[in-house]
């Protein structure tokens, strides 16, 4: 294994070497440059940059990045003119002298001269694509959607390209539940320890856009079957200000919620904080299972309960950032989050065989958790003045994750007339400390990168559980016990990937290489255990555009799902007297290869399909078996599991007139999973469709009416498991003031159906199961969104919008 580590650090230095002899030989031009206001000297972002020859013929059109700098690739050699243009600028030309030896041409700093106007409040104008492709990212800009304004942030992704929200609102990207959250472009412990609770907390009018990336490049972390939900929050690039606050209800289900954004931007500083808290509440459901072994001997079991539950959810976060020169770069994110939820339930369960009564119990039950995060990073980027392309970047980030679980049951057996009181309690912490090292530089018309990644983190569980006589408060039996789980994981990655436009070609090839040593101890067992094991992560981006509104895409990666301290921590966690659940301290890493063609059109009609096909290997899968001797149901993790996965994504859009526009998001897939156990049935397999269509209004003067309707055919949810589908539908109104810097909403979600019934069924060689649970589905809501802002001028939003290309 040394001898490995030492051969590749090898090698990373030596392709360091090649890369400087590349570049070395490498004769094509670049023109670079920073382009600032001449009042403020702010770098101006997003302005158009045009290449002209000598026959005063455009060669190509591009815009500035975020720090207001480009390098464009002189590809032909009559090129004479670098035109510069933007929205209340005068435009400026600067005339290249090709003759001149060198790589690259240096235009300096350019000042662009404001239009004196005497209008000083922000009016941001102009309109965004819905939805937009960039270098292997669909986007989808919520600003162009009327019904960000009324809804949160987990409500808006039923509609977004590629995600789907099943009936219990997880979020599904590619179909599949495994996915990193980034927040503008970085790993985020705000959303990452409870996403459906925060994203439930975050207004939709907050966030900026959603960006979907299925092909991750090798700078990202392998871990993410189905790839990265990057959410970009707004932001401001002009000195001022511009912020919003909503505020919301929404009863029987869920409660009050009040989110912020706020962006400002004072000279080289800028900070952008986001804010909220919610209320969640469940009201009382009713549930039943229904378990029969099909053994000689079988016996039949039925439980009735019902069960209701309160949800607390706070965060904030703030991202600082500090420019002392055009050279340098510093920045920093803080966020902080914590959940409480409290749920009351209760239970009667009868099991029986063909003669007697083998056991009835009543059940009732108090459990309480906790979770709360703190996160902390710390960011130093550098570029170089005698060449542009070149970029440093240094990057340290801290996680520390805490969670508590407290459980108390009163059991009554009605035979026995016995009395216990079982008590749980978990006690769990992540600590995690992430350095990285990453480097971009341009070579003519491709652009490098190379890096290194070091991930230490440290998980902790402590496990207690009694059993005791309410009366005498003493144990019974062996029942009781402490059990302590630790586990250490070192991810030590490199990375190198290559990426170029090339007239009407985007390519991207990287390959990331990953070592991960995990140790793992177990009071229980009494013994330390060490896994190691490599994985080399693969991708593949091709794109041709056929014109200015079509292109095809060509993807291939693999991805990476590593177990969870959950799913390895070997305690186990009585459910109830007939159903246990532990994890399996000796799961493997799974991996996922992905091959998809899609193609987009971006007209008045957005019209996007993908085709694609995922293969799974050792897939981490939840498992129940029972055990006829105890009568319980035990449910761990395995690696028993392959998986194939055929899949069809269709997204349109079309804007029918001014007033009326619509949307389609499909998802079609076939699902294959192969168990290889002898205990477990051998396959399951299924056809599944997922369909969201919404149509908006707009309603003269100041008025929109949106209505969305959800159909989940539901099917194969797990190596053994299937679930019913749904149909869910939502009709919202909409009514702006003052000038559309505040609007108020009205919500009636599911106004048909009052109660919604969840089915799963688990299947197996000795036994089934089936569990239906009966929940609130019908509900209403009022939201208020403000928005403010002012900046030194008046800023026009043009239609193309920030595209975020430096993700960490």
């Amino acid at each position: 294994m040394e001898r490995i580590r030492s051969y590749f650090i090898q090698s990373f230095f030596l392709l360091l070497l090649l890369i400087n002899i590349a570049e070395a030989q490498i004769t094509n031009k670049n023109v670079f440059g920073t382009i600032v206001d001449s009042t403020s000297n702010l770098p101006l972002p997003n302005l158009t940059i045009t290449l002209i020859d000598s026959e005063d013929s455009v060669i190509l059109k591009t815009s500035s990045d975020l720090n207001g700098k480009f390098d464009i690739p002189l590809q032909k050699s009559n090129t004479k003119v670098v035109q510069i243009e933007g929205v209340n600028y005068h435009t400026k030309r600067r005339f290249l002298n090709q003759e001149d030896k060198g790589l690259n041409i240096w235009l300096g700093t350019i000042k662009m001269s404001p239009i004196q106007n005497n209008i000083e409040e922000v009016k941001i104008i102009g309109k965004k694509p819905l939805v937009s492709q960039s270098n292997g990212k669909l986007i989808y800009n919520l600003d162009a959607d009327p019904y960000s304004k009324s809804s949160n942030l987990l409500e808006i992704m039923r509609k977004v390209p590629l995600l789907s929200v099943d009936g219990n609102e997880n979020i599904q990207l590619n179909g599949s539940g495994n996915y990193r959250i980034f927040i503008d472009g970085k790993p985020s412990g705000l959303i990452e320890s409870n996403p459906k609770n925060i994203l439930r907390s975050i207004p939709s009018s907050t966030i900026n856009s959603i960006e979907i990336i299925t092909n991750p490049p090798a700078k990202f972390d392998a871990e993410g079957l189905a790839g990265v939900i990057n959410i970009v929050t707004k932001r401001q690039n002009l000195n001022g200000y511009q912020g919003s606050l909503n505020i919301g209800y929404r009863k029987p289900l869920g409660g009050p919620t009040i989110g912020s954004n706020l962006a400002i931007k004072y000279g080289k500083f800028g900070f952008t904080v986001i804010s909220g808290i919610n209320r969640y509440e469940d009201p009382i459901s009713y549930s039943s299972l229904t378990r029969e072994s099909i053994l000689a001997k079988g016996s039949k079991l039925n439980q009735m309960g019902h069960k209701s539950s309160h949800n607390k959810t706070g965060y904030a976060g703030i991202d600082i950032n500090f420019s002392p020169d055009s050279l340098n770069l510093f920045s920093s994110q803080f966020s902080w989050n914590a959940n409480n939820n409290s749920a009351i339930s209760s239970l009667f369960s009868v099991e029986v065989d063909s003669l007697t009564v083998l056991q009835d119990y009543r059940m009732q039950n108090n459990r309480y958790s906790t979770i709360k995060n703190l996160e902390a990073s710390l960011n130093y980027q550098r570029s170089f003045k005698n060449d542009k392309s070149k970029l440093l970047t240094l990057s340290y980030r801290f996680l520390n994750n805490k969670g508590i679980l407290s459980s108390n049951s009163n059991i009554i057996t009605e035979g026995l007339k016995e009395n216990i009181n079982l008590d749980q309690e978990n006690l769990e912490s992540l600590t995690e400390n992430s350095f990285q090292i990453d480097y971009v530089q341009t070579f003519g018309i491709v652009n490098g990168n190379l890096g290194s990644k070091i991930i230490l983190r440290s998980n902790n569980s402590n496990f207690q559980i009694s059993e005791t006589q309410p009366e005498s408060n003493q144990p019974i039996g062996s029942n009781s016990h402490l059990s302590i789980f630790n586990n250490e994981q070192k991810v030590v990655s490199f990375y190198n990937s290559y990426e170029s436009n090339y007239k009407s070609w985007y390519f991207r090839a990287g390959l990331r290489l990953e070592n991960t040593l995990i140790d793992f101890d177990n009071s229980k067992i009494l013994e330390t255990t060490r896994q190691s094991y490599w994985n080399f992560v693969p991708n593949l981006a091709v794109t041709l555009k056929l014109n200015d509104f079509n292109s095809i895409s060509l993807d291939f990666n693999r991805r990476v799902q590593r177990p969870a301290i959950y799913q390895m921590n070997p305690f186990v966690e009585r459910i109830s007297l007939n159903t246990e659940k532990s994890g399996n301290p000796t799961l493997r890493p799974i991996s996922r290869d992905l091959y998809q063609i899609s193609y987009l059109m971006n007209k008045k009609i957005v019209f996007n399909i993908g085709v694609g096909f995922m293969a799974f290997d050792n897939v981490i899968s939840e498992f129940t078996t029972f055990d006829s001797e105890r009568n319980v149901s035990v449910t761990s993790f395995e690696n028993f599991t392959s998986g194939r996965v055929l899949k069809s994504n269709i997204y349109l859009s079309y804007q029918v007139n001014k007033s009326l526009g619509m949307t389609l998001n499909a998802d079609l897939r076939r699902v294959v999973f192969n168990v290889k156990d002898n205990l477990i049935k051998n396959k399951n397999e299924g056809n599944m469709a997922y369909v969201n269509v919404s149509a908006n209004y707009r309603l003269n003067p100041g008025w929109r009416f949106i209505a969305d309707l959800t159909v989940n055919t539901g099917g194969v949810s797990g190596a053994q498991t299937r679930t019913n589908g749904f149909v869910g539908n939502n009709l919202t109104l909409t009514k702006e003031f003052f000038n559309g810097n505040m609007d108020i909403s009205f919500t009636a979600e599911n106004l048909f159906s009052k109660k919604r019934i969840i089915r799963e069924n688990i299947f197996s060689n000795d036994f089934l199961q089936s569990t239906t649970n009966q929940v609130f589905y019908r509900n209403f809501g009022i939201t208020l969104n403000y928005r403010i802002g002012k900046l030194n001028k008046t800023i026009d939003k043009n239609k193309k919008g920030i595209v975020n290309d430096d993700l960490q």
